[in-house]
C-alpha cells in the first residue's frame, strides 16, 4: 500500500489520547534502478509529454506531482481526523538532487555547486519545512542544521528531556527566536 493510502488509515485508526510518531519516507521523487532510474507512477506516465520538452524533466515532473498529491492527502487526513491542531510535521530531504551524471534527474541545485553523490554543497545541503501551527508563526530560518538535530529539536518542542550523549543539537530556540545556529561545524 502506498504512503498516500496508508498514512490516512493510520490517522483514522489511531487513538488520539496516545501520542503518535509517524514517519513517511516518500521515494517517489528519487533515483531508482533499472533502465529508467526515475520511476514514474503508472497513472502519471506521459502526463507532461506535450508540455515539457526536456526528457529528464518530463519524467521528473510527474514524480513531484505524485509526492505533492500524497502529501495533500496526508494533510487533508490530518485535518479530517483532528490532528492538524496538535502536530508537528517536518518536510525534509536527505541530500541534494541528482542534477547530472549517470542518474541525472532533471533537477537543479542552482546556485550551489555539485549534486547528489558529491561533497559540494549541492550534494549535501537540503531544505526543510516545519509545520506546527499551534507552536510556530510562519518564518524563514536559514541557520545551519543537520538531520540528527531533529530528535533533540522535537524533544525540546514537546518539553521532553533530551538524553545525554545523543548526536544532534536542538535548534528549537533558534526557530522561535531567529538567533544563529548553535552548530559550529
Amino acid at each position: 500500500m502506498s504512503h498516500g493510502k496508508l498514512s490516512p488509515c493510520t490517522l483514522q485508526n489511531h487513538n488520539k489520547s496516545i501520542p503518535l510518531f509517524l514517519y513517511l519516507a516518500h521515494q517517489s521523487v528519487h533515483v531508482g534502478g533499472g533502465v529508467q532510474p526515475l520511476q514514474v507512477p503508472a497513472p502519471l506516465v506521459g502526463l507532461y509529454d506535450t508540455k515539457i520538452i526536456h526528457d529528464k524533466r518530463r519524467h521528473y515532473a510527474p514524480m513531484v506531482l505524485a509526492a505533492d498529491k500524497s502529501i495533500e492527502t496526508f494533510m487533508n487526513a490530518m485535518k479530517k481526523y483532528g490532528f492538524d491542531n496538535n502536530s508537528i510535521v517536518i518536510f525534509t530531504n536527505d541530500n541534494g538532487g541528482p542534477a547530472n551524471g549517470m542518474h541525472g534527474g532533471g533537477s537543479s541545485n542552482y546556485p550551489l555547486r555539485g549534486s547528489k553523490y558529491t561533497l559540494w554543497e549541492g550534494g549535501i545541503r537540503g531544505t526543510a519545512a516545519i509545520w506546527a501551527p499551534q507552536l510556530l508563526q510562519p518564518k524563514k530560518y536559514t541557520g545551519l542544521t543537520h538531520i540528527s538535530d531533529f530528535l533533540p529539536t522535537l524533544l525540546e518542542a514537546l518539553d521532553l528531556p533530551i538524553p545525554q550523549g545523543i548526536d544532534g543539537i536542538s535548534f528549537w530556540n533558534q526557530i522561535l527566536t531567529g538567533k544563529e545556529s548553535a552548530r559550529t561545524e
